[in-house]
């Protein structure tokens, strides 16, 4: 699932709601005015204002229960899960990317129920059930491969690879994270190749040899260096923060606090970035903490890490 924010060129069309909003209200047919709904809850949601974003997925649904059309209604609840997943209200969006999958269980709507189960795939690692993560993306990856669809399955192979790094099944959760970083390059995908890269990352600072935290400390630049090419902010804060961590293992604290500041400044400047902000004060505590101590090693911490 994507979730970056883009404060530019969203934010611009958000400008123009206001003009397009009374002839909505003056009375459209049913589809108009649920996919202006849907976008304008989209570009909210990009932007990082959630509440807004869910107030106008709201209104969409309720338009499309009232067509009867199954298929309009499952487009807004698994958009609407999305958003709900973001603001942490995992119950709520586990039931809307159900429900999605229920009306798109057919067989004409095989890719459709494909997409619902594997946002469900989202929720269920945020909550740390993570097997039930692992049978989504098994069951998502062969249907994408199949509908030919390789920037979904770009991107199922490298949520399958932070899911078996979350099992401690590092050497399969590294093949994953490989095959990602592979077919997002020939795809030219800044997205996935920027989730694969931050994901190696993070898995070879977590290992306990030099030799892996000196590629750590490579993936999480070029990470960040394909993160700012392509405009992926969530990306760049991520890079900096593993580097960072890379740089601590390496017993190098004033440069770890270097990187991790810059990724809080970052996320500072930002006004939702989701599931980033426990895991880069957590790094930040642990460069800063050597710094004050006077020692090369961080100071123990029992917070674990998120996403």
């Amino acid at each position: 699932m994507r979730h970056d924010i883009d404060t530019g060129q969203n934010q611009a069309a958000l400008e123009l709601v206001p003009l397009y909003a009374p002839i909505i209200a003056q009375g459209v047919s049913a589809a108009t005015a649920i996919g202006f709904h849907q976008r304008v809850g989209f570009l909210y949601y990009r932007t990082g204002q959630l509440e807004q974003a869910l107030e106008h997925h709201n209104e969409a649904l309720r338009l499309a229960q009232e067509t009867q059309d199954p298929h309009q209604q499952a487009m807004v609840l698994n958009t609407r899960g999305t958003v709900l997943m973001c603001l942490g209200r995992y119950a709520e969006a586990l039931d809307d990317f159900t429900r999605a999958a229920d009306l798109w269980n057919s067989p004409a709507r095989r890719l459709h129920r494909t997409f619902a189960l594997d946002n469900r795939g989202d929720v269920y690692y945020y909550l740390g059930c993570y097997e039930k993560d692992l049978q989504a993306r098994e069951i998502a990856l062969p249907l994408y491969r199949e509908f030919a669809y390789p920037i979904a399955a770009a991107e199922c192979l490298s949520d399958t690879g932070a899911c078996l790094r979350a099992m401690d099944r590092t050497a399969e959760a590294e093949e994953y994270l490989h095959q990602a970083w592979e077919l997002s390059q020939s795809l030219q995908d800044g997205y996935d190749l920027v989730q694969s890269l931050n994901g190696l990352a993070l898995l070879h600072a977590e290992r306990d040899d030099p030799a892996s935290w000196r590629l750590a400390e490579e993936y999480a630049r070029r990470a960040a260096t394909e993160a700012e090419r392509a405009d992926l902010p969530h990306g760049v804060i991520q890079g900096f923060s593993y580097r960072a961590l890379a740089c601590l293992k390496q017993g190098r604290p004033k440069e770890a606090l270097q990187f991790s500041g810059q990724a809080v400044d970052l996320l500072r400047a930002r006004r939702h970035i989701e599931g980033a902000e426990e895991e880069i004060y957590f790094i930040h505590s642990q460069t800063l903490a050597p710094m004050i101590i006077g020692s090369r090693r961080a100071k123990p911490c029992n917070k674990r890490m998120a996403r």
